[in-house]
């Protein structure tokens, strides 16, 4: 059987992708990983290193089951950013686990891969910013609720069976409609049905009598017992006291919103209303616009859902001690209420948390204007010319792939966000690269003719 494995010598494992692995037989991950391709030439890499680690994290129980008897190996490992797996599967096994896989759908292929990925992209990140020159005592922290996805648009692609054209199915109508001969309102209008498990009308008199009489009067109980149990859930609803407006209406950071006079903050009722159908991406961005981190918020960006990123954030950098953000008095309200639960919220507690230069006209309350305005001296001196806009200009560059994700499910969403997000770190630090390599040029073209002036 052959071997799967990736090797750190051909390409750089910060700027240069994850390395590809050797052979081809694994099962392609079809439309998304299409589309993914498609964004950038770096994700080619990816999507095969993945596709190789989703053989190793997705057998099929006959494929365990033979794994006992000797052929499966263990599980990728992540050394430095780079995959090194070695898998062995025969010839049955890659078969079994091919029709696995083109069975199943991509979004609960990435489901099941979701933990090891996570981290793995978490620590790359974390590696791309230490091999950068930024500062990793400060971050600047936004949301951005347009590069977000619509839960009732999600889809599962490929994870759709053909129907079963049976004879029974096929003898019981689907559904009808009425169809002009031309398009004139005079014209006649000709009936037509659709029987189940097609998809092509055809005229109502190629159908038995009997079954359109069947069809109508199933229609027509089905009619009935729809408005008889809308209207006994509707007399119930009578005598119940008024619900909330959404389910996220009563939330747990009113405290830390009350405690400041500014009205910066992202539970107004406008966001509650919103909660039930939208979601947003955090980001955590460095001094250069490197993504240090990123990850879904549901609904509204509510104070404890920030103040989670936050936390999972600086559990990662023990260095970090200041947070540039544009709701940052509540933020740092939120992390003084959560003071003494923990170590880690002792240290949140302990942040500093500066509102940046776009959205500090906004900020109008007496304690933020003693605390968190960007141009106060104590803050100027922990700034040192960090730029406060930064992660605005970031969420610009990833809004225009909002439309991109709107469709996709919960973790291909968050793939696509992660993969992004890499592909604009990579960037960034190539371009940090090549000036370096054009100053280290100059440089020497300078210095011998310097010193054959002297």
């Amino acid at each position: 059987a052959p071997s799967y494995k990736a090797s750190s010598s051909k390409q750089d494992p910060v700027c240069g992708g994850l390395p590809a692995s050797s052979g081809n037989t694994s099962p392609s991950m079809q439309g998304e990983a299409m589309l993914l391709r498609a964004t950038d030439a770096n994700l080619t890499v990816k999507v095969r290193t993945l596709r190789s680690a989703i053989g190793c994290q997705l057998p099929t129980q006959s494929i365990a089951t033979a794994a006992n008897s000797g052929g499966y190996a263990a599980a990728p490992q992540c050394k430095g950013g780079v995959f090194h797996m070695q898998v062995g599967l025969t010839q049955q096994q890659r078969a079994t686990l091919k029709d696995a896989l083109q069975s199943r759908c991509t979004e609960n292929i990435i489901k099941r891969c979701w933990v090891w990925y996570d981290a793995l992209m978490f620590s790359r990140r974390l590696q791309q910013l230490a091999a950068s020159n930024d500062r990793k005592d400060i971050l600047a922290m936004d949301g951005n609720a347009k590069f977000c996805r619509f839960p009732k648009l999600a889809t599962s692609f490929f994870a759709a069976v053909p129907a079963d054209l049976t004879e029974h199915r096929a003898e019981q109508i689907g559904a009808h409609r009425l169809k002009r001969a031309l398009h004139h309102e005079d014209d006649v209008c000709h009936l037509e049905v659709r029987m189940q498990g097609t998809y092509g009308w055809q005229p109502a008199c190629t159908v038995a009598e009997e079954q359109l009489q069947n069809y109508f009067a199933r229609r027509a109980h089905d009619r009935i017992s729809l408005r008889r149990d809308n209207g006994a859930r509707q007399r119930a609803m009578r005598w119940q006291p008024r619900r909330q407006r959404s389910f996220l209406s009563s939330w747990s950071s009113a405290g830390p919103r009350s405690s400041s006079a500014c009205k910066t903050h992202k539970e107004t009722e406008d966001h509650v209303a919103a909660a039930a159908r939208t979601a947003g991406f955090l980001m955590a961005i460095s001094e250069s616009g490197l993504v240090v981190h990123i990850d879904e918020i549901i609904g509204a960006e509510s104070l404890s859902q920030r103040y989670r990123f936050l936390s999972v954030v600086a559990d990662r950098m023990p260095d970090l001690r200041c947070i540039v953000h544009d709701d940052a008095c509540h933020l740092a309200q939120m992390a003084a209420l959560q003071k003494g639960t923990s170590a880690l919220s002792q240290r949140l507690a302990n942040l500093r948390f500066v509102v940046d230069e776009f959205h500090s006209t906004a900020h109008v309350g007496q304690w933020c204007k003693e605390n968190c305005l960007p141009g106060l001296p104590q803050n100027q001196a922990v700034l040192d010319n960090f730029p406060t806009s930064m992660a605005e200009s970031v969420n610009h560059n990833f809004s225009p792939f909002g439309h991109t994700i709107h469709h996709m499910g919960p973790y291909l969403a968050k793939f696509f966000a992660a993969e992004m997000a890499d592909i604009h770190n990579i960037k960034l630090l190539q371009i940090a690269r090549d000036k370096a390599q054009v100053a280290e040029r100059i440089l020497d073209s300078i210095y011998p003719s310097l010193a054959s002036a002297l």
